[in-house]
């Protein structure tokens, strides 16, 4: 045992020395998608494995007693399902966003913790099962779990605060809340007409903040549907 328990060793800090090594001599995309791909794939050989026995703990709730692993040992197989399910969404996710662009519209959402979230839950289920054997059980200390994690959403709540942010002009904060919903106007038509009743042109100071309900082709057109320019 103990020459096996060294050679486990050995390949735990040789993978680490090579993943590093990788780092240096390998472009960034090109690991990143590695690393996605190998987490969605792993994740999904979990998955598959734990399948069966997931649905039977979650949909015909089967449980276990006292005698066999413990009272709670269902979510411990519940919560590596999870961690399977989260480590394929991370996977996959980061994937796309590599193959997209790296588009920064995809960082620090809800659709990206979405992943970070199962794989948290997964963990506290895997905390709550019993730590047993055949006739003894032994449960966390609750307290224990309530201050780690009340110490976790307050070192993530500074974090947030003390995090520098770029100034961005209105323009930018625009295109970061709509993105793509902008409606688009034909290049044929620059005169824009918003939620009110003036009219923008190309020149307008507030154009890039408008969201074009009617577009014209010039300012007479514009004029002759009741609309008037805008005043500076």
């Amino acid at each position: 045992m103990k020459t096996i328990n060294n050679r486990l060793l050995l390949g735990t800090l040789v993978a680490i020395a090579l993943y590093w090594l990788a780092g240096l001599v390998t472009p960034n995309p090109y690991l990143s998608s590695a690393m996605s791909l190998t987490l969605l794939v792993s994740g999904s050989i979990t998955a598959f494995v734990y399948a069966p026995q997931t649905y039977r703990v979650v949909f015909q709730q089967q449980r276990d007693t006292v005698d066999d692993f413990g009272s709670y040992s269902h979510l411990g197989v519940y919560g590596i399902m999870l961690l399977a399910l989260g480590s394929c969404y991370v996977g996959l996710y980061g994937f796309l966003w590599v193959v997209l662009g790296q588009p920064d519209s995809w960082l620090g959402t809800a659709t990206s913790g979405f992943g970070r979230a199962m794989m948290t839950a997964g963990f506290a289920m895997m905390t709550f099962s019993p730590i047993a054997t055949r006739r003894v059980e032994r449960m966390p200390n609750l307290v224990w779990l309530v201050i780690c994690g009340s110490l976790a959403l307050f070192l993530a709540f500074l974090a947030g605060t003390r995090m520098p942010t770029l100034p961005e002009d209105d323009s930018a904060r625009f295109y970061r809340l709509h993105g793509n919903y902008r409606p688009p106007c034909p290049e044929d038509r620059p005169i824009w007409v918003g939620q009110g009743r003036a009219y923008h042109t190309p020149d307008s100071p507030y154009r890039d903040q408008v969201i074009p309900t009617r577009c014209y082709r010039t300012e007479k057109e514009a004029q002759a549907a009741g609309y008037r320019a805008l005043k500076r």
